[in-house]
């Protein structure tokens, strides 16, 4: 670097960026992102990924560099710490040696500086540490749990899911696409027990015109009046009924004024926590192949981000050299080829 103030800057950046993705990353675990569980974690480790390589492609004092990685881990023991989940730091900071090594020997041994594979390469083992550290922290956080829930990082997809499967169900039933969206905007248990289950109560059988049962009202309509108050009487008896049903079949309580997904998402969940009490009172591999697939699918993702962080970083490279914060120089280097005869 020509300007030490632009290095110093970057490690400062790192740590910091560092810091805030723990700090997001915890807060993900304990279910209080709401809508932004996924994004906010992935932005933040993103922005952490292209400092992180910046300072590693363009540091050279290891003591600085390596004092920079110590400090952005330690926000993992401030911030998210579960138990002995920390002790997976020391894997993730041998990984992070790993990639000043990669970096450095690349840039070393090459005749030409291609920084689009230097970049690819700090970013290899940077996105490993990270989803090693966070599937490790998901284990400790769901057998740390005295009363285990459904964990809270799944909550979100659960609604994703159930929003998918209404979307379906329009689509493979048509007759049911009233009902999904009448569900959709808020339906209550009440209405939809009346408007499915109740709907064969003719309201004319206890009209203010015709009296119960057809005979004729009295001239004041009292007959009328005793057949409404009736009819509103059954209604309410027969919802009793069915609510008690339901609420014994799907083993959530139900008084008739939730919404017909929220009583689903109890539901599902309840099923779940109950397996996962179960499950995990057994064997600790349900925690760990959970664990295993949160790693694979961050991994999966990470994939794909980190193809376009190297656009990224390789965009900000080069405004760093248009302002001559980066200096490269010129240099003749001799080397050895083999003088083939054949």
């Amino acid at each position: 670097m020509k300007n030490k103030k632009t290095i110093y800057f970057i490690l400062a950046l790192n740590i910091a960026l560092a810091w805030i993705a723990w700090w997001i990353l915890g807060r993900a675990f304990d279910g209080r992102l709401g809508n932004f569980i996924w994004s906010a974690p992935i932005l933040a480790f993103s922005f952490w990924a292209v400092s992180f390589s910046l300072a590693t492609i363009f540091t050279k004092n290891r003591f600085w560099l390596f004092g920079t990685y110590i400090a952005s881990l330690a926000g993992y023991l401030v911030l998210v710490d579960f138990g002995w989940s920390s002790l997976v730091l020391v894997a993730a900071f041998a990984l992070l040696y790993l990639t000043e090594k990669s970096v450095k020997k690349e840039l070393s041994i090459g005749i030409r500086i291609h920084f689009y594979r230097v970049v690819n390469l700090s970013l290899k083992y940077f996105v490993t540490a990270v989803c090693v550290v966070a599937a490790v922290a998901y284990y400790f956080s769901l057998t740390n749990r005295d009363n285990l829930t459904i964990p809270n990082i799944e909550r979100k997809t659960l609604n994703e899911e159930i929003d998918w499967g209404m979307k379906f169900t329009s689509l493979a039933m048509p007759e049911k696409k009233d009902l999904v969206a009448n569900i959709e905007n808020g339906m209550t248990v009440d209405d939809y027990l009346i408007e499915n289950q109740l709907s064969g109560l003719n309201p004319e059988e206890f009209s203010g015109t015709s009296g119960i049962n057809g005979s004729p009202s009295g001239a004041d309509g009292s007959l009328g009046m005793v057949g409404q108050m009736v009819n509103g009487k059954v209604r309410d008896e027969m919802l009793a009924i069915y609510k008690k049903n339901i609420s014994e079949q799907l083993g959530v309580s139900v008084q008739g004024d939730e919404k017909v997904r929220e009583v689903l998402t109890e539901f599902i969940e309840t099923k779940q926590n109950n397996f996962l009490q179960e499950a995990f009172s057994k064997s600790f591999y349900v925690a760990l192949i959970m664990a295993l697939g949160l790693f694979l699918a961050i991994r999966l993702i990470g994939a794909g981000v980190d193809i376009l962080l190297g656009f990224v970083i390789l965009g900000i490279i080069k405004i760093l050299i248009a302002w001559g914060a980066i200096d490269l120089r010129t240099e003749t280097r001799k080397v050895k080829v083999i003088n083939y005869s054949i």
